[in-house]
C-alpha cells in the first residue's frame, strides 16, 4: 500500500470513529428518561361523579326523617338536615357514585367535620345532653368517617375501594350516610335537627391525580 493509499485509510477510520461517537451520544440521548415525567389526564379522561342530584333519604327507624336530603355536586355532598327525636331513631340515606372517564379511580380520603345539633328552639340542658349521643357514619365499603357534635375519626382508607373504568357499563360505589340516636342516649322533650357538614370524597388514579 503507498503512502496516499494509508493516509486515505487512516482518515476514513478516524471519520467512522467521529461518526459511531456521535450517533451513539444522539441514540442515548434519545432514550433518556425525566423520572419527574406525569401523566395529567384530561378531566373527561379521569371522572368521578354522584349519579343522583340528591341523596335518597327514605330508610329510617323511628320518628327520624330527612328535612333536607341535601345537594350533591360531584364528589361533595352539602345541605343535608336530619330530624331525630328520641333514643333508637335513625336515617339512612345513599348515592351512586360513579367512573365515567378511562381509568381506573381510587377512593383515597372522606373529608368532613364535627355535627351542628339544634332544638326547636333554644336547647335546654336536656337537649344539650342530647345531642351527645348523635352519631353520623359516612362509608363507601369498607371506608367510613365517624362524626359527632365532638369530634371526628376516620378509618384508614387505603386503595382497596374502587370504581373499575369507564365503557360500555361504569363502575360504581355505594355510598351511604347514617345518622342516629344512639340507644344509650338520654331522651329530650323536643325534637333534634342535626345539620351535615360538607362532606368531600377523595379519588385517585394510579397516576396521582386526584377528584374531589
Amino acid at each position: 500500500m503507498n503512502r496516499d493509499s494509508k493516509i486515505i485509510a487512516i482518515v476514513a477510520l478516524v471519520v467512522a470513529i467521529v461518526g459511531l461517537g456521535i450517533g451513539f451520544a444522539a441514540f442515548t440521548a434519545n432514550l433518556t428518561i425525566d423520572s419527574s415525567a406525569k401523566v395529567t389526564p384530561s378531566a373527561s379522561a379521569f371522572k368521578v361523579k354522584f349519579k343522583e342530584n340528591t341523596l335518597n333519604c327514605s330508610s329510617h327507624t323511628g320518628s327520624g326523617s330527612a328535612s333536607k336530603a341535601g345537594t350533591l355536586a360531584d364528589t361533595s355532598i352539602s345541605g343535608v338536615e336530619i330530624t331525630l327525636t328520641k333514643p333508637g331513631d335513625s336515617v339512612t340515606c345513599t348515592a351512586t357514585i360513579t367512573a365515567e372517564g378511562d381509568y381506573t379511580a381510587y377512593l383515597t380520603g372522606i373529608s368532613t367535620s364535627k355535627l351542628t345539633c339544634s332544638g326547636t328552639g333554644t336547647l335546654g340542658a336536656l337537649g344539650t345532653e342530647a345531642c351527645k349521643s348523635i352519631k353520623a357514619t359516612f362509608s363507601v365499603g369498607a371506608a367510613s368517617v365517624t362524626s359527632t357534635t365532638a369530634e371526628t375519626t376516620a378509618t384508614t382508607i387505603g386503595n382497596d375501594t374502587t370504581l373499575s373504568k369507564g365503557g360500555d357499563t361504569f363502575g360504581t360505589n355505594t355510598f351511604t350516610l347514617k345518622v342516629e340516636y344512639l340507644s344509650s342516649g338520654k331522651p329530650t322533650d323536643e325534637a333534634l335537627t342535626i345539620t351535615i357538614p360538607k362532606t368531600t370524597l377523595t379519588y385517585e388514579t394510579v397516576q396521582g391525580e386526584t377528584t374531589g
